[in-house]
């Protein structure tokens, strides 16, 4: 796997531990204060010992002694939500999502396979390299059209 691979997966399980910590942030986005880019982009400028998420941290045992525990707080780790209501925000969820950050992401993530492939064509020789980059991928469909031959 490349390098780069490694770095994105190693960030991505950092900010997810940092979220886990920080359970006040899925709050945040769900209430539509916040989206989860500008979650990741403050975390990553500014890293996770900035002041600006002490609102978010997790709350002690010893502090919630006394008051009710909501459904954030709670150690159940299946959903309170029916189906419907999963329908719902999950279609909230879509609503929120940028179509041209999810292109852009999809666009530079194929380059980042072309080149990994022209990489690996230059490996076994060389001479597969040239002609990776001006053409798609074939695709094989002979099982797909089979069930449709007399």
């Amino acid at each position: 796997m490349c390098v780069c691979g490694v770095i994105v997966v190693e960030k991505i399980d950092a900010f997810k531990a940092f979220v886990r910590r920080h359970p006040g942030l899925k709050e945040e986005v769900r209430s539509g204060k916040s989206t989860w880019q500008n979650v990741y982009e403050s975390w990553y400028l500014y890293g996770a010992d900035d002041g600006q998420w002490e609102p978010y941290k997790a709350v002690d045992a010893s502090e919630t002694e006394g008051r009710p525990v909501t459904k954030t707080e709670g150690n159940d780790p299946k959903s309170e939500l029916s189906g419907p209501e999963m329908m719902a925000q999950a279609f909230e969820y879509l609503q929120k999502v940028d179509i041209d950050k999810v292109q852009k992401t999809m666009g530079t993530f194929q380059q980042f396979i072309q080149i990994f492939q022209t990489m690996q064509a230059g490996k076994n020789g060389g001479h597969a390299a040239g002609s990776m980059l001006g053409r798609p991928p074939k695709q094989n469909y002979s099982g797909f059209f089979s069930q449709f031959d007399d």
